[in-house]
């Protein structure tokens, strides 16, 4: 619930009413976007790169809305709209939502987890999220609302009954995950690992390290960071937290993990602490160590062994991330989300270490915002996929045609790059037979789901 005085403490706001006359102002969220706002919203007029809130004000007082927060500077373009509906004027509308959302985080004053990463921050969420709900009321960030706009907006769900909030934090500038620390304000900061994301921006490993070591900036002295023990490029900037706890695979590591199997039918078989024996319902190291983080974070708040172990064997993937499916007898592993070149590799290596009675097809998209590492970066991944006895590898984008190219060097003569996904499914339909092992993945832009849907069809 957003009172009228919580938005009244944001810096410098006007309102076009008296607030005495209205003191029992109030709504059950905050919105901005016009699509999905409710009637007891109070919406957030915001310009993006695509759309301006202001200009659909219209639609969202059909809607039955009280009030909107606007910029001073659009705000006589809607003043028509004054006898329908309250107007609090700002500066800049994005700043009055993050200030809001801080306002509300102070107001609930629960404990924070934020989760940074180059990959598995989904992951180590959801896996955070069932182990801390079998015992506490917890609020997560839906889908990967880890900018800006979403961090401020999980905030504002906030209420009395939560125990404890899990936001994720990406980043595609330095000083972002800084920003977005200042305004949720963590308890209980984990980085999951340091890899070659977004390059294109970063330019080097190195300037993703530093950028998600902002968060270990923040936490200081009060605040516990938990990281993996491992990561080489994370350790230079370890000394920035006073309070760490460490996970991982290594025997000095805090929350220890022991591989059994990684491997097998598409679960994983693990101990911790050589305490619990865990089956992770997703495949891969990578998988473990979420879920080594996520029970790191579990332990830091007194939750027992046990519930540990069954929150993680709760655990089920989620649409695009490593989804497991079946389809008229071939199996189809859903990991459309994102693609960069650790989880691609992670996730070639886990379709490569399945066994089956069939063939292994490979269809891949464009690893995007790489920059000038591009072009090296796909070559990499055709010569990691010819070690990993794939059969058919089927790529479509600009730069995934440098995989199949590596692919035809080292003699997978079923490699064929496409310039359209519905070859691409077409040729699927002739080829697939009972036993067989699909992997689709590639960038978000890429819109791999497209192929995953269009088999989907098929059945």
């Amino acid at each position: 619930m957003i009172l009228l005085e919580d938005i009244l403490k944001i810096k410098n706001i006007e309102t076009d009413f008296n607030c005495k006359n209205y003191r029992s102002l109030k709504f059950s969220g905050v919105s901005i976007d016009s699509r999905t706002t409710g009637k007891d919203d109070l919406f957030i007029a915001i310009k993006g790169e695509r759309f301006d809130g202001h200009n659909f004000l219209d639609d969202v007082v059909k809607k039955g809305i009280k009030a909107s927060i606007v910029t001073t500077e659009r705000y006589t373009d809607i003043s028509f709209l004054r006898n329908k509906i309250l107007f609090f004027k700002v500066k800049d509308t994005l700043k009055a939502l993050q200030e809001l959302g801080k306002i509300q985080r102070r107001k609930f004053a629960r404990k924070v987890f934020a989760i940074t990463g180059t990959n598995g921050k989904t992951t180590t969420k959801e896996m955070l999220y069932s182990i801390l709900n079998r015992c506490k009321k917890v609020l997560k960030s839906p889908g990967n609302y880890n900018n800006q706009y979403g961090v401020p907006l999980t905030l504002l769900k906030l209420n009395d009954k939560c125990d404890a909030v899990i936001v994720e934090m990406g980043a595609s500038r330095k000083g972002e995950i800084e920003e977005l620390c200042k305004i949720a304000e963590p308890d209980i900061g984990i980085i999951t690992c340091i890899g070659r994301g977004h390059l294109e921006f970063f330019k080097s490993v190195e300037n993703v390290a530093e950028t998600k070591a902002e968060m270990l900036e923040y936490l200081g002295e009060t605040g516990t960071a938990i990281v993996n023990i491992d990561d080489k490029y994370l350790k230079p900037h370890l000394s920035k937290a006073k309070n760490i706890i460490t996970f991982g695979l290594n025997k000095n590591a805090d929350v220890k993990g022991k591989i059994i199997s990684e491997y097998n039918n598409f679960t994983s078989l693990f101990k911790i602490n050589d305490v619990i024996e865990v089956k992770l319902q997703a495949a891969g190291e990578k998988n473990i160590l979420n879920a080594l983080a996520a029970a790191a974070a579990g332990f830091k708040m007194g939750i027992s062994y046990n519930d540990i172990k069954e929150g993680l064997e709760s655990y089920q993937p989620f649409s695009g991330r490593l989804q497991i499916k079946k389809f008229n007898g071939y199996t189809l592993i859903d990991d459309t989300y994102n693609s960069n070149p650790e989880s691609l590799s992670e996730a070639i290596s886990i379709m490569s270490n399945k066994r089956i009675s069939g063939r292994k097809f490979a269809v891949l998209g464009d690893m995007l915002e790489l920059g000038k590492y591009s072009e090296q970066e796909h070559k990499k991944i055709g010569k990691l996929i010819c070690e990993k006895g794939i059969d058919y590898v089927f790529t479509y984008g600009n730069f995934a045609e440098l995989i199949t190219e590596e692919c035809k060097k080292c003699g997978i003569t079923n490699s064929q790059h496409f310039t359209d996904k519905f070859e691409i499914i077409n040729s699927l339909k002739k080829l697939l037979k009972e036993g067989d092992l699909i992997l689709v993945k590639g960038s978000r832009g890429m819109k791999m789901e497209d192929i995953v849907n269009g088999l989907k069809k098929l059945i």
